[in-house]
């Protein structure tokens, strides 16, 4: 039976006196995803031209690719996500792209953090050469599988934004722009977006905001939606799977449904703590990760799933695990749904950008020319579905943006049994960037 991946992601980012919207659409036709989020603007987003506050010198880094920065975050982030109870799934490349996108318009001081903690350059034409060369990466339409992001920048009605930032977006993030009312119709506003959200989501994630998100001192949301779908390269036949115990770090056991099947698949090491299989999808041009520690070493690995780490293992590892690291391995591994859903706002902070959610130091001015934007929230929410028909996954991310906020041979069989915790990831092999990453501690 033909086994597909659907994962779709989102971020959605929130300033308090900036909307904005941007579309990347992949020319895959097998999508059942239509992205035309720009075209829903009925007015003009009103545009200034006055000159932003140069960025500071010697900030962000040197040397590092947006698909290397966009790993690291995947670490970086995964050691808030350890302290959170049950299964973990987000998406950093949905994550990262809504963030890399609020940064455009920091200055600063807030811009330096923001560079710094993202692992973004802080030459603007080498930055945004790269993420428009990354972003082009990752929508190649030669690719196997069906991918679609979707960025979106939502402005308040009358609300004057930087004909420059605009212009970034849209030359380098493929950003459409689209005006909406968040102070004297929040509710047709959170209807538009969340609409948004849903269609390019394939309807997985039906609400990423809350009325809690939207006040009348919003002015500027950001929001970036992903949607990947694939077919297995090696089916995994329904005929076989079985329930089995799937062995909980609690010391009992759960009985799940796992699919089986022997395969020549590329196996290797994380750091000596997790053995790891690399599950392709059609066309080799993405595979899905997973990495399998000891009984009760779920948390040990965790502590090792650093963003410098991750980084330095799919540099070293990513070519040798698609093609000469193979090995016959009976393969068991569990079906499982769930559903997650997250606050970023603190970790982000955290990271080393605390300005950019300061009301009273941060400096969006790159935005609309003023000092009275920050961060108020970034949500984050995501679905997945791995069964014998393929992988559905889905998520959003969102960042909102006020003015005047609160603060806040006969070949040997290896078995592979995924009959314990596992982190999991799944990564393009084409740019080698983490789209999604998760932990399931119990498949039920």
């Amino acid at each position: 039976m033909k086994k597909t991946l659907l994962v779709l992601s989102g971020t959605l980012l929130i300033l308090g006196h900036l909307a904005c919207s941007h579309s990347i659409t992949s020319p895959t036709p097998a999508t059942p995803l239509g992205i035309a989020v720009a075209s829903a603007t009925t007015t003009p987003v009103a545009l200034i031209s006055a000159t932003p506050t140069a960025t500071l010198g010697n900030c962000g880094v040197t040397g590092v690719t947006p698909a290397q920065a966009d790993n690291m975050l995947a670490g970086n982030l995964y050691s808030y996500f350890q302290t959170q109870s049950g299964n973990v799934f987000y998406s950093p490349f949905s994550i990262f792209a809504a963030m890399s996108m609020a940064q455009e318009g920091a200055n600063g001081t807030t811009g330096c953090q923001m560079q710094t903690a993202l692992n973004l350059n802080s030459s603007a034409s080498v930055r945004q050469a790269a993420m428009q060369s990354f972003i082009n990466g990752i929508n190649s339409p030669t690719k196997q599988f069906t991918l679609n992001v979707a960025d979106n920048l939502w402005v308040q009605q009358g609300f004057n934004v930087l004909s420059s930032y605009v212009n970034d977006l849209q030359t380098y993030y493929s950003a459409g722009v689209t005006n909406v009312d968040f102070v004297g119709n929040p509710a047709a506003a959170l209807q538009t977006i969340d609409g948004a959200v849903s269609q390019e989501t394939a309807g997985y994630i039906p609400q990423l905001l809350t009325p809690a998100n939207i006040t009348p001192k919003t002015r500027v949301v950001l929001t970036n939606a992903i949607y990947f779908k694939a077919s297995w390269q090696y089916q995994f036949p329904v005929t076989n799977t079985t329930l089995q115990n799937f062995y909980l770090d609690s010391g009992t056991s759960e009985s799940v449904s796992m699919m089986n099947f022997t395969v020549s698949l590329p196996i290797g090491s994380f750091n000596g703590a997790a053995s790891v299989i690399a599950i392709p999808y059609a066309g080799f041009d993405a595979s899905m990760y997973v990495f399998l520690p000891p009984q009760e070493g779920i948390t040990a690995l965790g502590n090792l799933m650093t963003g410098a780490n991750i980084s330095s293992w799919l540099t070293a590892n990513a070519a040798s695990m698609g093609a000469s690291t193979m090995a016959n391995v009976s393969l068991s591994l569990p079906k499982f749904t769930f559903s997650t859903n997250y606050d970023l706002t603190a970790p982000l902070a955290n990271l080393g950008m605390p300005l950019a959610f300061n009301p009273y130091l941060a400096n969006f001015s790159g935005i609309d020319g003023s000092y009275d934007l920050s961060i108020s929230d970034v949500v984050h929410q995501a679905y997945v579905d791995v069964s014998e028909v393929g992988t559905t996954a889905a998520a959003a991310t969102g960042v909102v943006g006020c003015s005047d906020c609160e603060a806040v041979m006969m070949p040997i069989i290896i078995p592979f049994n995924v009959n314990r915790p596992f982190i999991f990831m799944i990564v393009d092999n084409v740019t080698n960037a983490v789209l999604f990453m998760g932990r399931v501690t119990n498949p039920i």
